[in-house]
């Protein structure tokens, strides 16, 4: 018996070796800090308060952030379950929500800031009514690319998020649109040459304003003002459709789609919305 204990702890005492040393390799850290690390996501892991965050699940979190800034100690194992709780709550999992925190943190936030702006964004994501794990990717993938039209301004990154959720677009698309909007000579001529094609009056100027000001969500929902709906869309011939999508800065299937969700949304009584 005192053999099979023996037995048992060395190879416990093996395998949290060999975890450790992962960590260290995936992170750069040396495998006394990976260890130490996996020493707090244990403890916490066992607490009450994080009923869904298993140990596994910080270490995923804080790795991430590791990697992402080079420094072991930006997140505390307390703030990494608390992280992954909210990705598994939420149904997107404890990796992403550790990517989603760590754009966050780029744009300066603390990492207990990060986690508090998280559990908000999806709150208001599900009561927008669209799919929260599709929000916080959005926000993983291409934050980055629209930062230029943030800077530092977290709130508006997620109020964007939703938007463009809502009219099923990306934020890159958002950005696509702003940039195309902002190149004025190559705008302008698509905008010209689209209503000599149609005989349609179509004013992007406010959309451009919006765009100039960094409000790419608000910009995009004018260009899909001045277009108008799915069916006038439908009736315009391949060139027109074509010329749009260069006017606006849109593919011409996410036009397509974004006029479709807008239709659909915008024929649906108030207890219909409320429940979608």
């Amino acid at each position: 018996a005192v053999i099979a204990l023996l037995y048992t702890a060395v190879s416990i005492a093996g395998g949290w070796e060999d975890a450790s040393r992962e960590i260290a390799e995936n992170t750069g850290m040396t495998v006394s800090q990976a260890a130490r690390l996996k020493t707090e996501a244990v403890k916490v892991a066992t607490t009450l308060d994080h009923q869904l965050a298993t140990s596994e699940d910080i270490l995923a979190v804080q790795s991430e952030i590791a990697n992402e800034f080079g420094i072991q100690g930006m997140m505390s194992a307390e703030v990494a379950a608390d992280t992954a709780d909210i990705g598994k709550a939420f149904g997107y999992g404890a990796s992403e929500a550790a990517k989603v925190s760590s754009e966050f943190m780029n744009m300066g936030m603390t990492a207990a800031e990060a986690r508090d702006m998280q559990r908000e964004l999806a709150a208001e994501s599900l009561k927008a009514g669209v799919n929260v794990g599709g929000v916080m990717k959005d926000i993983q993938q291409n934050a980055k690319k629209v930062s230029k039209y943030f800077g530092g301004n977290v709130k508006q990154l997620k109020k964007a998020a939703i938007q463009a959720a809502k009219m099923g677009v990306s934020l890159s698309t958002m950005a696509k649109v702003a940039d195309g909007l902002l190149d004025f000579e190559s705008s302008l001529t698509a905008q010209f040459e689209l209503q000599a094609l149609t005989g349609r009056q179509m004013n992007f100027d406010k959309a451009r304003q919006l765009a100039l000001e960094g409000k790419i969500a608000e910009a995009t929902e004018e260009v899909l003002d001045q277009v108008g709906s799915i069916s006038d869309f439908n009736s315009m011939g391949y060139l027109e459709r074509k010329k749009l999508a260069e006017a606006s800065g849109m593919e011409v299937d996410e036009l397509q789609k974004s006029l479709t969700i807008r239709d659909k949304l915008g024929s649906l009584t108030d207890e219909e919305l409320a429940a979608y």
